[in-house]
């Protein structure tokens, strides 16, 4: 505890106040904290590590979609997930006609009526003709 409190007393009195216009260590002692030089190298290191940061995030982003199948929803018919629903209801309602599908964005846009609704690829399954539940027992 004593360790935290010194490390947040250094950094508030280090820290530029615009009502004093100065921190509080240079009014004190006539000098900042950190000298200039320290600071660049410090910028520096920020640089870096932004670059390192954006290098790794186009690594990820090429790795993240190779496993992605691409699918056009445009004029299928989809079941759409129910927000709420209890243990004995269905969990998706429908099938419903897309009206327009926006892979960059990841959703879907139905019309109902005279509205346009948007639901995301995660609460929509393809309707895949006619499928019976209940089994023939004949």
């Amino acid at each position: 505890m004593r360790i935290a409190t010194k490390i947040i007393d250094s950094v508030h009195n280090a820290t530029f106040s615009t009502a004093l216009g100065a921190s509080p260590i240079q009014i004190a002692f006539g000098r900042s904290k950190f000298p200039p030089a320290e600071i660049e190298d410090i910028k520096q290191l920020v640089r870096q590590a932004k670059a390192i940061k954006d290098k790794n995030n186009q690594k990820y982003l090429q790795s993240v979609n190779k496993t992605r199948i691409p699918f056009d929803f445009t004029n299928q018919q989809v079941f759409i997930k129910r927000k709420q629903n209890s243990k004995l209801d269905p969990t998706y309602d429908g099938p419903y006609k897309v009206f327009q599908d926006c892979p960059k964005h990841n959703f879907v846009k139905i019309k109902f009526g005279n509205k346009i609704h948007c639901f995301p690829y995660r609460d929509i399954q393809p309707y895949k003709g006619k499928e019976s539940v209940v089994l023939d027992t004949q």
